[in-house]
């Protein structure tokens, strides 16, 4: 707790934090009250559901639904050292940790662009987020089309104390006029406890449409997913076929948006003991398994294992490091741990699963400090060590003895 203690004390302690059901420490914000107003807006109880927390701060609200909630899944949005406190806050919580992702990433235009083309949430919840956010007339809209029902609570134009002033009054007057229910309960700002917000409530429609299945995936002109989003049902269909809908996030999605909990390692644990929940035999009939095949909740489950493709081994690595995929640098440097210990993870699951012969990579060398990969589709060498990911472009002449 030393260390947790520290990281707290560059941060304001704007929510209660809790840990097992019990307050550790109180925060500025009333907490409790808002959270007994926002339960009566979630309606979903007997099947699975997932949440995205967009700025989860300490992660209050989520803890509270996991505690009341039991079939709730939460992913929260969280950059920055509250990020790193939500971190540590999400490892004190043994009760329910295994029913949340943290993802420590900014919400941005592209990150949402990105998530809403793959992903629907079945709840989000928006609190005093929005007029922090410098495109926040681009992302509002983005933010309505990936989920069911939306939450919202945002500053009174009369909270002259709080950020972001010159958004206040739009943000406000949007959010009264397209919200379908405004709450009676009233609640004191923390830095004006003159001026009172209320929580927004949305309703969208039952049927949403994605048209990628994961971030920076292909994209399906003539292909598109639907989700049926219902409170005591949900079906995704493809091609025309129907899916049972697993509820989290896509592996992918995860480690493109910096995901830091569940941690890397626990993640590869269950690649390496191929602890993965799955009507697959494992019996190298799929032909195409590959990192956006395996949505992340409780379990890691793997999807789209009917492929009858003939070629190729099971898995595949499909250009699915993020970071190396966009640097035309020689050499990238992660912004900061979570960053490399995401590219090990797809570093790790190529050399796990991919033989030499695989016709996308080939994985040479591996040792506790570093890992070799010749990527074929690229032309490169890829070397990951304790800090640093090099690209090293492979002369032309070359490529054939490396593969």
């Amino acid at each position: 707790m030393e260390n947790f203690d520290k990281l707290r004390e560059h941060s304001q302690n704007y929510q209660d934090i809790l840990i097992n059901g019990e307050v550790y420490s109180k925060g500025i914000v009333l907490c409790e009250s808002k959270y007994q107003c926002m339960k009566k807006y979630i309606t979903i109880t007997d099947r699975p559901f997932t949440i995205l927390d967009i700025g989860a701060n300490f992660g209050y609200f989520p803890l509270k639904i996991l505690e009341d909630f039991p079939n709730a899944f939460i992913v929260m949005m969280q950059p920055y050292v509250e990020g790193q406190i939500l971190k540590e806050i999400c490892k004190l919580n043994t009760k329910y940790n295994d029913r949340l992702i943290l993802l420590d990433c900014e919400c941005h235009k592209n990150n949402m662009e990105l998530l809403s083309r793959c992903e629907h949430f079945d709840y989000i919840i928006c609190s005093n987020i929005l007029h922090h956010l410098p495109e926040w007339k681009e992302i509002y809209p983005l933010i309505k089309k990936m989920c069911k029902y939306l939450i919202v609570d945002t500053p009174p134009p009369d909270d002259d104390k709080a950020c972001g002033q010159d958004k206040i009054q739009e943000v406000y007057d949007i959010v009264n006029k397209e919200a379908d229910s405004i709450s009676e309960e009233k609640f004191p700002r923390h830095n004006n406890p003159t001026a009172y917000s209320h929580l927004y409530f949305y309703k969208f429609n039952d049927e949403a449409i994605t048209t990628q299945a994961y971030m920076f995936g292909p994209y399906h002109l003539n292909k598109q997913f639907f989700h049926i989003v219902e409170d005591d049902k949900r079906i995704f269909k493809k091609e025309g076929k129907e899916y049972p809908y697993i509820h989290g996030l896509n592996l992918f999605n995860f480690v493109t948006l910096n995901g830091v909990y569940p941690p890397i390692g626990d993640i590869l644990e269950k690649l390496h003991t191929r602890n993965i929940k799955t009507g697959y035999k494992w019996d190298n009939s799929c032909k195409d398994i590959y990192i956006p095949n395996f949505i992340l909740n409780e379990n890691l489950n793997l999807i789209d294992y009917e492929d009858t493709a003939t070629d190729g081994l099971e898995f595949k690595l499909r250009g699915t490091v993020f970071a190396i995929e966009n640097s035309t640098e020689s050499s990238y440097i992660p912004n900061d741990n979570n960053q490399i210990e995401n590219s090990i993870l797809l570093l790790h699951i190529c050399y796990t699963f991919c033989t030499p012969i695989d016709w996308k990579a080939s994985a040479y060398l591996k040792n506790k400090e570093k890992l070799d990969l010749f990527y074929r589709e690229k032309g490169v060498r890829i070397k990951i060590s304790e800090n640093k990911v090099e690209v090293t472009p492979i002369p032309h002449n070359l490529i054939n003895y490396f593969f």
